[in-house]
């Protein structure tokens, strides 16, 4: 029968733990597993980018406003010229540079 250690320095089978315990333990197992850390990668990025499509045009837009050109906003946000631009179309800014 495989042994876990659970939250403190005594080993424990599972029939002895409880239902938080255990969970904990399956858990911990999991997030072991390269099927778990791909999954949380790919929804990490997933969600990353969903984040950057819709604060990136509001943002730009802020800047522009404010009398950066394209250019100086993609420096200041360390990003391409070419993503600046997309971005300024799709918030209804349209500048040429």
């Amino acid at each position: 029968m495989k042994r876990f250690s659970v939250l403190s320095s005594q080993t424990e089978t599972i029939e002895h733990l409880d239902n938080t315990k255990l969970l904990g333990v399956i858990f911990r197992e999991l997030r072991q597993t390269r099927f778990y850390q791909e999954v949380w990668e790919e929804g990490y990025e997933e969600g990353r980018q969903e984040i950057l499509d819709k604060l990136l045009p509001w943002i730009v837009a802020l800047y522009l406003k404010t009398g950066l050109t394209v250019e100086q906003t993609a420096k200041r946000l360390q990003m391409d010229v070419e993503m600046i631009q997309r971005a300024a179309q799709s918030s209804g800014h349209n500048e040429g540079s």
